[in-house]
């Protein structure tokens, strides 16, 4: 702003938009990288990676979480039934499609081998190779994640 480049509305404007509200803020980071792939693995509901944490649709997301984990424990469902290594290609696709952060390549392979599934740097790339970037979601892009909620896109199954 002090070159003159900028305007004083739209520094407002930026500093309103760059984290809103509570929670993660509003770009591709770690947080919301992982929570998206979370989803795509299978060990988070629809919507899970996306819902801003200050909308009742969170609180409404928890108590259905909440739930669907007695449901599992009822029918003897474990984390590693889900966890499969289909589960951890579809994550590392979607990885790839919603552009998310480099980090994700730091835990994913880490969650994978307590799961039992070998994915690596190999892998990745191969998925990136085939995957195209459809959101280009901030940094990488100008759109906050929070857009993704609202389209109801996050979970690619």
């Amino acid at each position: 702003m002090t070159s003159g480049r900028m305007t004083e509305e739209k520094l407002s404007e930026y500093e309103e938009k760059a984290c809103p509200t509570c929670g993660s803020c509003s770009g591709m980071y770690t947080a919301n990288s992982m929570n998206c792939l979370t989803e795509a693995i299978g060990m988070g509901l629809r919507g899970n990676g996306t819902i801003p944490a200050v909308y009742s649709s969170r609180i409404r997301l928890a108590k259905h979480a909440g739930n669907q984990i007695m449901e599992l424990v009822e029918k003897n469902i474990r984390p590693r039934d889900i966890m499969t290594k289909d589960a951890f290609m579809n994550a590392m696709t979607v990885d790839m499609a919603l552009g998310c952060s480099t980090n994700t390549m730091l835990h994913l392979p880490a969650i994978a081998h307590e799961a039992g599934v070998e994915i690596n740097m190999e892998t990745a790339n191969e998925v990136s190779d085939r995957t195209p970037n459809l959101c280009h979601l901030a940094p990488a892009g100008f759109r906050p994640i929070w857009k993704i909620w609202r389209k109801q896109a996050a979970c690619m199954r």
